[in-house]
């Protein structure tokens, strides 16, 4: 039995992503996820309770999200809730999780976007439109209605 959920973050950034990278390991970012509740009574919206996740990211999408998220910042992250338990600084056993993000960007629905592509010098090469077993529809003329 696996103790990892898949879940999604809708909420604000609570905390600056802070990037760390040790020796001979790969980068991690840490952050906090604020997720605000609402719900309706008696025909009326309410707020309820903000909800904290504590976060982290590895690799390239945690330098990623260093350079490119900010404290404040409305986001929607995929990920994993991880459950587990570790030894608090009085040295009792606890249980607590954290999300793996897995993706994560900019809410839309709360704030204007702009999107700044990158060239990464790993990835492959994308694939050119008709490049498939079908024939390039892309030089064709569109039909006329």
């Amino acid at each position: 039995m696996s103790n990892n959920f898949d879940a999604t973050l809708v909420g604000n950034l609570a905390t600056a992503p802070a990037l760390t990278i040790g020796d001979g390991t790969q980068p991690r970012v840490n952050f906090r996820i604020a997720v605000n509740d609402r719900a309706q009574v008696d025909g009326q919206w309410v707020d309820r309770d903000v909800v904290f996740h504590d976060a982290v990211a590895w690799g390239h999408l945690a330098e990623r999200i260093a350079t490119s998220l900010s404290k404040g910042d409305a986001v929607v992250a995929a990920g994993e809730l991880d459950f587990g338990s570790y030894e608090n600084a009085a040295g009792e056993r606890a249980q607590g999780w954290s999300f793996v993000v897995k993706a994560i960007g900019p809410s839309v629905a709360v704030q204007d976007v702009t999107i700044a592509r990158i060239q990464r010098h790993d990835a492959a090469p994308a694939p050119r439109v008709g490049s498939g077993t079908q024939p390039d529809r892309a030089a064709e003329p569109s039909p006329s209605l």
